[in-house]
């Protein structure tokens, strides 16, 4: 079975570069959209819709800038090793819980919009960018009902983690 997915992911790695036109073009449209969400943010701060001296503006703000200036390195290969490497790092599990609590309190309703919208504009550009390796693993794989789970759970890991994210720097649980 291992031998089965290891090929399977050296025959997707392979597939992928084949078809890897208008890799640039994904890249710049991402990079576009996330600018836009920085500015909705910052937009949503200067019409007091939202704090702008709140950790969870400071971490949004700054981990928006920083996945924008990390962005071409962004892979699904990157972000499972990400996912592997922070998974189980009590600081970070420290901070994406606290996170959470925070993100679903009533008045921070708000930055969970933005942080939703954030997740759900790097799963697209995965999925953009990886376009025939995720099909022909959605093919592979369809038996396991959870793979949309697994990306979702891979992406918010890996976007918090301290390579794309500041969450660790502003999250006052963490520090």
């Amino acid at each position: 079975m291992l031998i089965y997915l290891i090929s399977i992911l050296i025959l997707l790695r392979g597939l992928e570069r084949l078809t890897n036109s208008g890799r640039e073009v994904r890249l710049e449209e991402c990079r576009y959209r996330l600018y836009a969400l920085r500015d909705k943010l910052r937009e949503m701060a200067m019409k007091g819709e939202v704090e702008s001296s709140s950790w969870l503006f400071g971490y949004l703000d700054s981990s928006i800038a920083k996945t924008i200036r990390v962005l071409p390195r962004f892979s699904l290969w990157r972000m499972l090793a990400m996912y592997l490497a922070y998974k189980n790092d009590p600081r970070v599990s420290e901070a994406r819980r606290h996170l959470g609590q925070s993100l679903a309190r009533p008045e921070n309703r708000r930055f969970a919009e933005i942080h939703t919208e954030y997740i759900g504009l790097m799963v697209t550009f995965l999925i953009r960018r990886h376009l025939t390796s995720v099909g022909v693993s959605l093919l592979a794989f369809s038996v396991f009902a959870g793979i949309k789970r697994v990306l979702r759970d891979t992406t918010e890991v890996a976007t918090e983690s301290p390579e794309a994210s500041t969450l660790t720097d502003y999250c006052p649980q963490s520090a």
